[in-house]
């Protein structure tokens, strides 16, 4: 087995930042407000939701729906069931490809930069793609992440 030859970067002071141009105030640290988020984000992603569906519906019509939802009739009431495999499964396989795909990417622009990186998944953070180095304090570490930070 060949041994790899590990080489030792000697450690960098992090540079400090420079004074802010003239007309600008002092940088502040910005978090989203979760809570805003999360009440703006759950009527949007039902109206947007509800939009697709009438888009679909226009152009391919109803019987598209009968592939994802059975409806059954009975004298009092009307039951609609939604099928999950249909429905979730292709949903999930998308969203892991898209993140997969995403990353590889990210992994490919660094390694066209010249960098050695790697793949991972922190879960504070999501998939993440990361410049490799030789401690998690050096100032050029580059962490490319499938979500924000927290």
């Amino acid at each position: 087995m060949a041994e790899t030859e590990s080489t030792v970067r000697p450690e960098r002071e992090t540079p400090s930042l420079p004074a802010p141009p003239a007309g600008y105030d002092e940088p502040k640290l910005f978090e989203y407000p979760t809570l805003v988020l999360l009440l703006v984000s759950v009527p949007l992603f039902l109206l947007t939701a509800y939009g697709f569906g009438w888009t679909l519906w226009q152009i391919q019509g109803p019987e598209v729906f009968a592939t994802l939802f059975s409806v059954t009739e009975t004298a009092d009431s009307t039951v609609v069931v939604l099928d999950m495999i249909d429905v979730g499964l292709p949903f999930v396989v998308a969203l892991f490809v898209t993140i997969v795909v995403h990353e590889l990417i990210h992994g490919a622009v660094m390694r066209y930069y010249g960098q050695d990186m790697t793949y991972g998944v922190n879960p504070a953070m999501g998939p993440s793609t990361r410049r490799r180095s030789v401690s998690s304090s050096d100032a050029n570490n580059c962490s490319l992440s499938g979500s924000p930070r927290s």
